[in-house]
Formats: C-alpha cells, sequence, structure tokens
C-alpha cells in the first residue's frame, strides 16, 4: 500500500472533508505554506535542522504531526525487543517512554476521555487557544510525562477526577491577547462559526472569569500565557512539578 493510499483510508475513517491530510519530505518542505490546525502531518526528514524547524512550526500552530521514521523504528523495537541491529543501539528506554507519553497526549486531548485523568502524570487546564494541545505534546516529547489537556469551558462542567490529581497547572492569558489569537483563528472556520461570539470581549470575559474560579478550586498553580513561547512555559511548568 503506497503513501497516497493510506492518506486517503485515513482520511475515509475521519470522515472529516475539510481535514487536511499531508505528508511531508525533504523535496517538499515548501507545503509548511498550506498547513494549519486543521491538518494532520506524516513527515520524515533527514535534514536535523528542518526536523526542528517543521516540528517546532506543528506546535506553534497547534497541528498534530508525526514522524514516521520515528514510528517504523518504534514499530520494529517493540516487536523485536532484543534486537542488536545497530539502528537501534541509540534508542532507550526514556525514547520510548517519550513516544508513549505523546500518544498519551494525543489519545486524550481535549479532554476527550475523562477516565484518563488518573492514569495522567499532569494535567494542564486552561481556555480555547491558549495553547494548550501544543504544549502537552511538546511537554510529553521532553519529559516523557503523560498530560491531559482539559479546556475550561462555562457551558460545560469540569470532571469530578481533576480534583483528585496529583499534579495541576493552569493558563490564563490577557483578553487582548486572547481576542487577537481567536479572531485569527475565525478566519479559518465556516461562515456559522465566525458570526459566533467566541473572539468577543464579553465571552472571552465571561470565560476568563469563569477558569479563574476553577483555578481558585483546583488550587493549582498559574502560568499567564500572553508572552511566553511554548519553550517558556513548558520549563516553568518542569520547574514547578519538581518543586
Amino acid at each position: 500500500m503506497n503513501s497516497e493510499v493510506i492518506l486517503k483510508v485515513i482520511k475515509d475513517e475521519l470522515n472529516r472533508e475539510d481535514f487536511k491530510l499531508i505528508q511531508i519530505t525533504q523535496k517538499e518542505f515548501e507545503k509548511l505554506e498550506v498547513l494549519n490546525s486543521q491538518s494532520l502531518v506524516f513527515f520524515s526528514l533527514k535534514d536535523k535542522k528542518q526536523l526542528r524547524k517543521l516540528e517546532k512550526f506543528c506546535i506553534e500552530k497547534d497541528i498534530i504531526y508525526f514522524d514516521t521514521f520515528k514510528i517504523l523504528k518504534y514499530g520494529f523495537k517493540k516487536l523485536f525487543k532484543k534486537s542488536k541491529a545497530n539502528s537501534f543501539k541509540k534508542m532507550d528506554e526514556k525514547y520510548f517512554k517519550r513516544i508513549e507519553a505523546m500518544e498519551f497526549a494525543v489519545k486524550y486531548d481535549d479532554g476527550k476521555i475523562s477516565r484518563g485523568i488518573l492514569e495522567a502524570d499532569l494535567l494542564i487546564v486552561g481556555l480555547s487557544r491558549t495553547s494548550k494541545t501544543p504544549l502537552s505534546i511538546y511537554l510529553a516529547n521532553k519529559s516523557g510525562l503523560k498530560i491531559i489537556n482539559i479546556p475550561l469551558v462555562p457551558e460545560v462542567p469540569i470532571p469530578k477526577d481533576i480534583f483528585e490529581a496529583t499534579q495541576v497547572i493552569g493558563l490564563t492569558i490577557s483578553i487582548d491577547k486572547l481576542n487577537k489569537i481567536r479572531e485569527q483563528r475565525l478566519k479559518t472556520m465556516k461562515a456559522e462559526e465566525r458570526a459566533s461570539s467566541y473572539a468577543s470581549f464579553g465571552r472571552i470575559l465571561e470565560e476568563l472569569d469563569y477558569s479563574d474560579e476553577i483555578m481558585k478550586k483546583l488550587r493549582c498553580p498559574v502560568i499567564d500565557v500572553s508572552e511566553k513561547a511554548i519553550e517558556e512555559t513548558a520549563e516553568i511548568i518542569l520547574k514547578l512539578i519538581k518543586a
């Protein structure tokens, strides 16, 4: 089965006409221009500089991505646990722990399955567009921690298991910054979605008040991500949970 057929099968399974599936190769790096949060990216790059660039781009744009070469190596390692092949010499338990943590972060992204909360090493809570997903994936890859991010929405009750979690971090953001981010996001949405109050100052203020209330109940550390890069926020979180 070639890559085009694989991508078609995945697209059929997703049943999402607006979901872009893009395979990146070293000679097709210009495809970055068409990527957005509705893209699912598969890539295999030998150039480490381009690899880091693509990973950073995907994290910043809230894009789910997969390094197909690493996935293949992971699969072979699972199949041949005691393989003596040279290609596996550098692959240790920490590497596979990071892979499993990234799989966990994708599986439970946006609090999709609440029963995973008690399995997680860390919960990240915050409003929509506060970089919860890219931050979770970045941290999972960097630290091997199993992370679930939970969106805080006034109309949606939070799972009760949150109060039993061992580590919870809250994310907050300024009203002006969130307004700009959501305005940009609205440009990629459908007409009926653009007509919503998603990016209005009134709605954002309501959500910020709600998130502040929830975070006070959780008694968790809160990080203002208004002017912080994902890497910076990740370092703060790692220091907080080690303290």
